[in-house]
């Protein structure tokens, strides 16, 4: 998609430990929106005493809102794991413009994808949308827990799946969809990543402006401005101060999946 964290801890909180893995409940479909829930998974997923391990390897940050956490072109050492808050992370071209590849938050493995290595670069930049937590671990120290916990392992390898799944998507969105499709493609990706079930439909509990909606996929505030207002005047959108509402669910899957709802304006 297109536009634009941690205090020394040697023990994990003990909630955090009496935490059990991840079972199907936790992975069960949320009801509005017909998808998975998301969850703290796979980070959820690792067993009490694996976990445990992690944190004792990591030391916790605390981050400020719009802070930079690592940032493109500079040298990788270490990654992250999002204790709380929302981080942004997104690619700058060599015109300065942002490309926004994703949010994340709690439970998230961040700052790859070469996690296990110190001797690269970092491909995007990692930044704080609202205050936050982090983790931080060193590569050195990610890799010998690697070898030595599979469970730990395995949490590195669904983290970087998730990614890999994630950039897929959006690759195919901006090759083949239009800026309508690919802002109806953003819509729906967010109701089922922060969606909140609601008597009127799906509540994004992260707020998203218009430049951030603009950057995700590619356009001008203006334009998401016009195409939101198109949306809301069809009953599939309302735009409150601070969150999105979807309205139709069921209306944006059809859109991303047959473009077969008319667009009135020309494209960007």
């Amino acid at each position: 998609m297109s536009s634009g964290n941690i205090i020394p801890i040697h023990r994990p909180r003990a909630s955090a430990q009496r935490r059990k893995p991840a079972t199907t409940r936790d992975r069960a479909v949320n009801a509005a929106t017909g998808t998975p829930v998301r969850s703290l998974a796979p980070f959820a997923a690792l067993p009490a005493d694996d976990r445990e391990a992690l944190l004792a390897s990591c030391r916790r940050k605390r981050v400020r809102k719009g802070a930079s956490i690592f940032t493109q072109g500079k040298q990788h050492d270490t990654s992250f794991i999002v204790a709380s808050g929302l981080i942004r992370t997104y690619y700058t071209s060599s015109t300065g413009k942002e490309i926004t590849m994703a949010y994340w938050e709690e439970g998230d493995l961040i700052g790859g994808p070469n996690f296990l290595t110190a001797d690269t670069v970092h491909v995007w930049s990692g930044q704080a949308v609202q205050e936050a937590d982090v983790w931080v671990i060193s590569a050195t120290e990610l890799e010998k827990l690697v070898h030595a916990r599979p469970f730990v392992a395995r949490f590195v390898i669904d983290s970087m799946t998730a990614k890999l799944f994630w950039v897929s998507s959006l690759l195919q969105a901006f090759g083949t969809q239009s800026v309508f499709l690919r802002l109806a493609h953003v819509m729906l990706k967010l109701a089922e990543m922060y969606g909140v079930p609601t008597r009127g439909g799906i509540v994004i509990r992260h707020h998203f402006n218009q430049v951030d909606l603009a950057n995700m996929v590619g356009a001008t505030r203006q334009w998401v401005s016009t195409t939101l207002r198109h949306f809301q005047r069809d009953n599939i959108v309302c735009c409150r101060k601070r969150h999105l509402e979807i309205r139709n669910i069921d209306l944006l899957r059809r859109l991303v999946g047959d473009g077969g709802y008319r667009d009135e304006r020309p494209d960007e």
